[in-house]
């Protein structure tokens, strides 16, 4: 039932993230609305700072507001941020000549757009937008240069400040990088870890099963030749019968103690609950929980009057519970997920239906959930619907008879 890929290498983000991605999206509403709100009042009212916006009063508005308003999705689209910072420079260029610096908030958006294109843009793309984008700058410097509006190599501090805000960017985004390889990384180590962990153990437990196969086969052997050495005798030597018997007997208790404990090993789960007692519909809170813990916005809804069901049913109602919200966490993404249980005098309807994006078809290899809870339904004579849900989203739908179960 794979879907869109879950976010951050399979795991939900933590609640730092959460705050931190949180002020990032404040801050890419906050800074342009200051600068644009800066700007119109340097252009329409008093001018806060010097220099300040020059020229008609309309043309110097559209080009502030081409200039500042696509901070906004200047970690999106870094490199066209940039030339949009470019083509509202140039608008208030032919009028700023003269004093040969750019206003305030073409200043700060020109610094904060090279830092956005070093921070966000492609590392194959980057540089080179930076580049192109420099050569009309350098143009201008060097033709007011030649008109005589100030003199040679005033304008290298705005180049520098603007190299040194791109190299900024750029050294964070290394930076960023690098912590994410070496996290993906770790994430595979300790899932290699983990499963060379299981597969000892299991190894372990197949070989410590079949040593007490052949315990248990040689007791049951020594016991089939006392009985029957006991039934020759029975008539003629009856107390060396019955002491062959009894000790038929013990051998049987201690054969069936070690089936006991070969069950046990075999039925043992790599998560150590193994001998645990099954869980039920009665413990569903728990996974709640836990979706919850791993990001899931999730809601239980109970509809008809809850009773008691028999054990397997039981245990197949949590596990379809179970992979439904599984499934969720993994793949629906930042999603509402509701969980609804419909009691009926003759059934049990389950539903687990998310509103993240779902797929149109099932995957050719479902996975063993999806064959797991079909196991399960098809073993009550129940029916199973798993896929897109109308509206939007994926939906595990299961109906288990409780007549049948009951027999």
């Amino acid at each position: 039932m794979a879907r869109g890929a879950p976010w951050g290498y399979g795991r939900a983000m933590t609640r730092w993230e959460r705050l931190i991605r949180f002020g990032t999206r404040i801050a890419d509403v906050a800074i342009p609305a200051v600068l644009a709100a800066l700007a119109l009042n340097d252009i329409w009212g008093t001018p806060l700072s010097s220099p300040h916006f020059q020229g008609p009063r309309g043309v110097q508005t559209a080009g502030a507001l081409l200039m500042i308003l696509p901070l906004g999705w200047r970690r999106r689209y870094p490199i066209a941020v940039l030339f949009c910072a470019l083509a509202g420079a140039a608008v208030e260029w032919p009028w700023i000549r003269s004093a040969g610096q750019l206003s305030f908030e073409a200043f700060i958006t020109a610094l904060v757009a090279w830092y956005s294109v070093g921070a966000h843009a492609d590392p194959r793309w980057g540089p080179r937008a930076a580049l192109i984008a420099a050569v009309p700058l350098v143009a201008a410097g060097v033709a007011d240069d030649i008109a005589g509006y100030h003199d040679p190599f005033d304008d290298f501090a705005l180049y520098i400040l603007l190299a040194a805000a791109w190299a900024l960017g750029n050294a964070f985004q290394r930076h960023s990088r690098r912590e994410r390889e070496l996290e993906a990384h770790t994430a595979a180590l300790e899932r290699e870890r983990e499963e060379k962990a299981r597969i000892a153990a299991a190894e372990e437990r197949a070989r410590i099963s079949r040593e007490l196969h052949d315990v248990v086969a040689h007791s049951v052997s020594v016991m089939v030749v006392q009985v029957g050495a006991a039934r020759g005798i029975l008539d003629t030597e009856p107390d060396t019968a019955r002491d062959s018997l009894l000790s038929a007997e013990r051998t049987g208790r201690q054969a069936l103690a070690e089936m006991r404990r070969m069950l046990g090993i075999v039925r043992q789960r790599s998560d150590g609950d193994g001998l645990a007692p099954q869980p039920g519909l009665a413990q569903v809170d728990g996974l709640l929980d836990r979706a919850r813990d791993a990001g899931l916005e999730v809601e239980l809804r109970i509809e008809g009057d809850p009773q008691p069901l028999p054990p397997g049913l039981d245990l197949a109602a949590y596990r379809i519970v179970q992979e439904g919200l599984t499934n969720a966490v993994k793949h629906a993404g930042p999603a509402h997920t509701r969980v609804l249980l419909r009691y009926a005098p003759d059934r049990l309807d389950i539903e687990v239906r998310d509103n993240g994006v779902g797929p149109t078809a099932l995957p050719a290899d479902p996975g063993h959930g999806l064959v797991g809870m079909r196991e399960r339904v098809a073993l009550y004579g129940g029916a199973l619907d798993v896929g897109a849900a109308e509206g939007g989203g994926f939906a595990v739908r299961a109906r288990l008879p409780l007549d049948l179960a009951a027999r």
